[in-house]
């Protein structure tokens, strides 16, 4: 009789294990289901914010820091939209050597710069701000431009 209680607890502790792996493996399936729905989701905004195209694109190179996967860093090309007027001043820049950087710092801050060739060799910087992420930096992005454009002026 023992031996029978022993097998019947042991088909219990089978049949329950059986139902939290099914249960587990439901839950898996679910949970990929959301995410290929998630991802779905997410290529079809990519799509849509690939189609929309700038009006008043000012062109900046971003850096990425140096992370594990590239020790170096890397380099990005980012366009903020400004206005004809921007884009004017920006492109005159641009025409006549300079180049405008963005980096987005740990603090949450955005690091902003415009540089251009001095003529040795040597690169100098025109202007550079830096401030919060966030609706500033589109104030922060005319004066640069403004400035960039303004220092290349005295310059020559």
């Amino acid at each position: 009789m023992r031996r029978r209680e022993v097998n019947r607890c042991r088909g219990r502790g089978a049949g329950e294990a059986d139902k939290l792996r099914s249960k587990a493996d439901q839950a898996v399936e679910a949970a990929d289901r959301t995410g290929q729905a998630l991802d779905a989701s997410i290529k079809r905004a990519m799509e849509k914010v690939a189609a929309v195209k700038l009006e008043h694109p000012i062109p900046f190179i971003r850096k990425f820091p140096p992370s594990r996967v590239h020790p170096t860093g890397k380099t990005g090309l980012v366009e903020i939209d400004r206005g004809p007027e921007m884009e004017a001043k920006a492109s005159e820049v641009i025409a006549r050597g300079g180049r405008f950087m963005i980096a987005i710092l740990e603090n949450d801050m955005v690091a902003l710069a415009c540089a251009a060739p001095a003529g040795n060799g040597e690169v100098r910087e025109l202007a550079a701000e830096s401030v919060p992420n966030g609706p500033l930096l589109l104030g922060a992005v005319d004066r640069l431009v403004t400035r960039s454009l303004d220092a290349m002026s005295a310059v020559e």
